[in-house]
């Protein structure tokens, strides 16, 4: 690596512009590849830059100059990790979350804390801590060493753009195909839940989790959270209800979504069984939930249901006021798939066909992973805190809402690899940064991956840098 400057004139001015650069031999010809522009340092900065590389290529003193008498010897330093931190920065960014938060300190900090809560949820405290141990000058721009109040502050002065924010998230989205529905999933006490196997594709395997987590989760919660998603599972907005709340209340959260978001419909997604009498009293509000073995041949027997249609593809029956959607599960033979006794099977009242079955299937079995996404990411403060300080939850649940958004981005780019997600983020974070110094100067270089991170950071279609930023300590 190099120090290469250009000299163009304009005008009668000369510019000039600099670059950290290197040669690529490719082929009987060599190209040069620029990897940093350093033309906004002073003349003595790149001079000093320039001399520390020169002599680390001779294996020399420095050449003697008053700009520094010290070894040119090559040191490498402070590993820190870099991959999962990067790659989460940039799907902010292609969610336009940076341009909608804006630049300032406070929004940045903000965005910190959201990216920290996707890939290292813990408190507010580790939270601020983790910011020393991570690039978070070269990649965002921010100063480490800020403290838990600095964070708070950062989202109390965010928060009265909560519902801007949301609007801004969903814009892109209320326009194509389904945009006129969503999904509503509640998340009641989600530190109790008991989690069905990651292994199942199938809504058969969730039902009794489904059973154990609404006995839990109900008891002495003070509050309910509400996820409202898109028809593709996107996370638009989060509200909490007073579980003491009036059916009034219910019913108004629901109209006021309908109108805001301009929707005909919002779908509840109920656990088995758990549908509410308040599920059919508003207009626009419809319901879907699983059916279980006994319901289902009891279908059966009452000629609701043809056995002899259940296939591993998706298959709907009608009736007057019901919508079932069926699928035979894996390793289930055919014979035992007509006895109904290995199929999972939904039930639902949105008979229009706007909304395809493959839809409403996949909004049901995404269940199960909502509620594990929101109990990994350290939400234990939301709970306790509604009693206490209700717009502390109320900015914390804005945040995980945030966090899953970037999730659900991540997830959906790696769905087609084998491993879970939380081990590719694992693998990301084995993506290093090191420092190099060279004299003086201090080149900040990222380690290149291979194996595993570079085919995750291949489907994520990101382009890691080379070197995040070069520091020298001569002032201009």
């Amino acid at each position: 690596m190099y120090v290469r400057i250009y000299y163009k004139k304009q005008n009668g001015k000369i510019y000039k512009t600099a670059y950290l650069a290197e040669s690529i031999r490719q082929g009987k010809k060599t190209t040069v590849r620029h990897v940093l522009n350093i033309s906004h340092l002073s003349e003595a900065q790149i001079a000093a830059i320039k001399n520390a590389f020169k002599a680390a290529k001779k294996d020399k003193e420095t050449v003697e100059t008053d700009l520094s008498d010290t070894s040119d010897r090559l040191q490498v330093c402070n590993s820190r990790p870099f991959g999962a931190f990067y790659v989460f920065y940039e799907l902010a960014k292609g969610l336009g979350l940076d341009s909608l938060l804006g630049r300032g300190r406070d929004s940045m900090l903000f965005l910190y804390v959201i990216i920290a809560r996707a890939i290292h949820p813990a408190s507010m405290s580790a939270t601020a801590f983790w910011g020393r141990r991570i690039p978070l000058f070269e990649v965002m721009g921010l100063e480490p060493g800020f403290r838990e109040t600095d964070l708070y502050e950062a989202i109390d002065k965010v928060m009265p753009r909560q519902k801007e924010i949301e609007d801004a998230l969903f814009d892109p989205l209320s326009t194509g195909k389904n945009t006129s529905d969503m999904f509503l999933y509640k998340l009641n006490s989600p530190l109790l839940y008991s989690l069905a196997s990651d292994d199942s594709d199938d809504c058969d395997g969730h039902i009794e989790y489904d059973n154990k987590a609404d006995a839990q989760g109900q008891a002495d919660k003070p509050i309910t959270i509400w996820l409202f998603t898109s028809c593709d599972g996107k996370p638009i907005s989060i509200r909490s209800i007073d579980n003491n709340a009036g059916s009034w209340t219910f019913d108004k959260h629901i109209e006021d979504m309908i109108q805001r978001f301009k929707v005909k419909r919002i779908t509840m997604v109920c656990s088995c069984g758990s549908v509410q009498e308040k599920a059919g009293g508003v207009k626009g509000l419809h319901y879907v939930t699983s059916v279980s073995e006994v319901q289902l041949k009891a279908l059966k027997s009452t000629g609701s249901i043809d056995a002899n249609v259940v296939d591993e593809k998706l298959v709907q029956v009608l009736t007057e006021q019901t919508r079932y959607i069926i699928k035979r599960c894996r390793n289930v033979n055919r014979q035992e798939a007509i006895m109904l006794g290995g199929c999972s099977c939904l039930k639902t009242d949105l008979m229009t066909n706007d909304i395809g079955k493959e839809v409403i299937y996949e909004r049901y079995k995404s269940l199960p992973q909502i509620q594990q996404d929101f109990r990994n990411m350290d939400t234990t403060n939301i709970i306790y805190e509604s009693s206490h300080d209700k717009d502390r939850a109320e900015a914390d649940m804005f945040v995980v809402m945030l966090a899953m958004r970037l999730l659900h981005e991540f997830q959906r780019k790696v769905e087609d690899m084998d491993e879970f997600y939380d081990e590719l983020i694992s693998v990301l974070n084995e993506i290093v940064c090191v420092d190099e110094i060279i004299g003086n100067v201090r080149v900040t270089k990222v380690v290149k991956p291979v194996g595993l991170a570079q085919e995750v950071i291949d489907r994520l279609e990101i382009n890691l840098p080379d070197v995040l930023n070069v520091m020298c300590p001569i002032n201009p």
